[in-house]
């Protein structure tokens, strides 16, 4: 375009220069009686130079114009598809969630101006991840793409595309719940269909949820939320479709909980605890387990089930995991100078153990300490994944830490996990042992896992000691370690010396 211009300008100049030749030319010639002839060539040069420069720059006009033109379409016309990309999903060409959003809050207006019911289904392709994992991404996207071909021949209504398999649709002018949970199951009867994706036929499997206003929300992003939440929920439950209800509603309180456990972690503010294990043999305190404990400013101790959970879905439980292998350095430290045959236990999380990096970082960090260090892994940590935890487990026995099946009696495959690995102590859940003194049944099962954890020449643990009838029953079935507050309550350390102290006072 530039050049475009540039030209046109040497065109115009040219041709001025030829007509204010070819002016002077005529004055001249009208001036002089006897004009030579070849000034009346000159001047017939001229005149046609400036004739023809007319005519190009007339044609350079035109192209120049021509070509404005055309560059002012193209913009246009990116602009066009830049605000359709902005809009729309690029995969199914349905409005995107920020489209279907802005949609539905407009129509929320309107509906409350004539006092109408308005309602937002969600539908969720429960077997994407499914075809995407197994295939690939491509199959995935080929499915979702079949499924909106269906959608939008069979379904009348306002839809969008609001996140990855999940569409979105508006149900307006509804007279009540049923009518809305009643339109919502007509459309999931209408795209139950076979798709045939990377030539294997696939029946459409869906989640469905809805939420309605007034009653629900009364914003659009509020809606598509709950109507989200309804869908989950009805994924979870096995549910086909579900109306939203305030029992689905998020947690506030929890997740404001979340948000300060995650700064109390990056500030230091949570305490360590120690629990004393006793050894029936040597009648005296040759260990403890290290707790955490949270105090929260406002809402005071905060039970460990209830953030070691929210820690394992939010991620955090890296954080603590890193936070409590420093803890027990620092205590195995102190403790060298004092008494070398302490032994501390540290529990790890099911989606630490299953992280190599992880595993690897605590290696490294309790190089000098490995003889003293038993980490505590529950079952549901061995399932996690198997190739990835019987890998993890083999770096940890070769480095020298000791490995503990805790809450054993708990899960539904104890001895298959104790046939694959090889554990230095099994330490049997706290619900066997706290009425092992009353429950016959709980004698029998406890008296059979010491044996049993004995064959395997391996330690047996018993937490959650409470008297001194079940600590009595405990050593005479040959138990070698016990733990619970007849023993000793969790001591926070703030002191290790006051620790080792109140430990040193636990006799029988």
């Amino acid at each position: 375009m530039k050049q475009a211009l540039m030209k046109a300008s040497g065109r115009i100049a040219a041709t001025q220069a030829a007509v204010v030749a070819a002016l002077l030319l005529v004055i001249v010639f009208m001036a002089v009686d006897h004009f030579p002839l070849w000034a009346v060539f000159l001047l017939a040069v001229l005149t046609l130079l400036a004739l023809v420069a007319l005519w190009t720059f007339r044609t350079e006009l035109l192209s120049t114009r021509l070509a404005v033109i055309s560059r002012d379409k193209l913009l246009r016309n990116s602009a066009r598809q830049a605000r359709r990309l902005h809009n729309n999903d690029v995969l199914t060409g349905l409005p995107n969630r920020t489209r279907f959003r802005d949609y539905l809050e407009q129509q929320l207006v309107t509906s409350r101006k004539k006092d109408n019911h308005l309602a937002v289904g969600i539908l969720a392709l429960n077997n994407l991840e499914t075809i995407q994992d197994i295939i690939d991404d491509d199959a995935g996207d080929q499915l979702v793409s079949q499924f909106t071909d269906i959608l939008t021949e069979e379904v009348p209504c306002y839809l969008g595309y609001v996140g990855p398999g999940i569409f979105a649709f508006l149900l307006d002018d509804i007279s009540d719940r049923k009518t809305a949970f009643a339109m919502m199951h007509e459309i999931m009867k209408t795209v139950s269909k076979d798709l045939v994706v990377a030539e294997l036929t696939i029946r459409i499997q869906v989640s469905g949820g809805i939420a309605i206003c007034p009653g629900d929300a009364d914003s659009a992003t509020s809606l598509i939320q709950k109507a989200k939440l309804a869908m989950t929920n009805a994924k979870k439950t096995g549910a086909q479709l579900l109306l939203f209800n305030q029992s689905m509603a998020p947690d506030l309180h929890k997740l404001q909980l979340i948000s300060d456990l995650k700064e109390a972690l990056s500030e230091r503010k949570l305490m360590w605890a120690l629990q004393p294990q006793y050894d029936v043999s040597t009648k005296r305190v040759v260990g403890a387990e290290l707790l955490i404990r949270w105090q929260h400013p406002d809402y005071g101790w905060v039970p460990p089930t209830d953030f070691i959970a929210w820690a394992e879905q939010t991620g955090l439980i890296r954080q603590i995991t890193e936070a409590a292998i420093e803890q027990a350095c620092l205590i195995l430290a102190h403790m060298k100078a004092i008494n070398r045959s302490f032994k501390l236990s540290v529990n790890l999380s099911s989606n630490d153990l299953a992280d190599t990096d992880v595993v690897k970082r605590i290696i490294a960090q309790t190089v000098d300490y490995a003889e003293s260090l038993t980490l505590e892994i529950t079952e549901t940590a061995l399932m996690k994944d198997m190739d990835a935890v019987v890998r993890n487990v083999e770096l940890l026995k070769t480095a020298g830490i000791k490995l503990s099946l805790d809450d054993y009696g708990t899960g539904y495959s104890s001895l298959e996990y104790l046939q694959a690995f090889c554990f230095d102590e099994i330490k049997i859940d706290r619900m066997f042992i706290t009425d092992v003194a009353h429950v016959e049944r709980n004698l029998k099962l406890t008296q059979a896992s010491i044996e049993l954890g004995h064959s395997l020449g391996a330690i047996v643990v018993a937490e959650g000691v409470e008297d001194q009838k079940s600590a009595e029953l405990l050593i005479a079935m040959g138990c070698d370690v016990l733990q619970g507050y007849h023993i000793g309550r969790p001591v926070i350390v703030s002191d290790l010396d006051a620790y080792l102290l109140h430990s040193e006072q636990v006799r029988f």
